[in-house]
C-alpha cells in the first residue's frame, strides 16, 4: 500500500513531514501544515452510531474513553491462548500508559493495521482448525481475534506500551461475536478492526462493547457492560 494513502487519511497537504515519519513516508511526500492530529482524526471520520444494546456500550455522545465496571471472566480461547503463551500474557503496571497520538503514531498505527488486514485471510476457526475456537498469531489466514492477536504483537515490537494495547470483545450490529484490538490514546479509545479499512474512535462504531483487557495486567480482564 502506499504512502500517500497514510497521508490523505489525516487529510495533510504534502510538503515537509516531521523526521520521526520519515521510516513510513519519503521526502516527496512531507508536509509542513501539521494540524492537531485529534481534529484531523474526528474530522476524517463523520457520522455517529446509535444507542447500543442494553448494558453494552454504544453512543454517540459518549466519553472518548469507554468506562470500566469491573473486573470479568477473560474468554475461554485467551485463557487457551495463555496456556500456549504464556509469556505475552504477562507483565502488568500500576501506572497503565496511554499513546501520545502525534501524526507519527498515527500513520505506524494505520500502517499495521492496513498490513495484517491485507496479508491475513479471514476464516473460521472451524474451517481453519477443525474447532469452534482457536486463538493463535495467523501466518496466512485467521479468525477476528488472530487479526487482533498479530495486530497487538507487531505494535508492542515497535515499542507500543502493552497495556494500551487492548484485547476487546463485542457484539455486532448483526448479533454475533466479534474481536478487535482497543488502542488508548491521548485522543481516546480507537478501535482497529478487521472487517473495516479506517480506524475509528470507539464510540463511532456499531459494536456493542462486551470485555476487554485490563490496562493493569494482561491476563486480567474487564467489563464494558453494566448488566453481568
Amino acid at each position: 500500500m502506499s504512502n500517500m494513502k497514510y497521508l490523505a487519511r489525516i487529510g495533510i497537504a504534502a510538503t515537509a513531514l516531521s523526521l520521526s515519519m520519515s521510516a513510513y513516508v519519503n521526502a516527496e511526500s512531507q508536509t509542513s501544515n501539521l494540524v492537531d492530529i485529534k481534529d484531523l482524526v474526528t474530522h476524517s471520520i463523520g457520522g455517529n452510531s446509535s444507542s447500543g444494546g442494553a448494558g453494552g456500550q454504544r453512543s454517540s455522545g459518549l466519553s472518548s474513553y469507554m468506562q470500566i465496571y469491573g473486573e470479568t471472566s477473560a474468554p475461554l480461547g485467551f485463557m487457551n491462548f495463555c496456556s500456549r503463551f504464556p509469556s505475552d500474557c504477562m507483565g502488568g503496571t500500576v501506572q497503565p500508559a496511554v499513546v501520545e497520538l502525534d501524526a507519527g503514531s498515527w500513520v505506524a498505527l494505520n500502517h499495521v493495521n492496513d498490513v495484517v488486514n491485507e496479508t491475513v485471510e479471514a476464516i473460521s476457526d472451524q474451517d481453519l482448525y477443525q474447532q469452534p475456537e482457536l486463538w493463535n498469531y495467523p501466518t496466512t489466514q485467521g479468525d477476528c481475534e488472530d487479526y487482533v492477536l498479530e495486530k497487538q504483537k507487531r505494535l508492542i515490537a515497535l515499542g507500543w506500551p502493552k497495556e494500551s494495547l487492548l484485547i476487546t470483545v463485542a457484539i455486532d450490529e448483526y448479533g454475533g461475536g466479534h474481536a478487535v484490538l482497543t488502542v488508548k490514546t491521548s485522543i481516546g479509545d480507537l478501535i482497529l478492526d478487521n472487517l473495516l479499512p479506517d480506524i475509528l474512535p470507539w464510540q463511532q462504531t456499531v459494536y456493542t462493547y462486551v470485555k476487554r483487557q485490563s490496562t493493569s495486567h494482561p491476563a486480567l480482564w474487564v467489563s464494558l457492560s453494566s448488566v453481568d
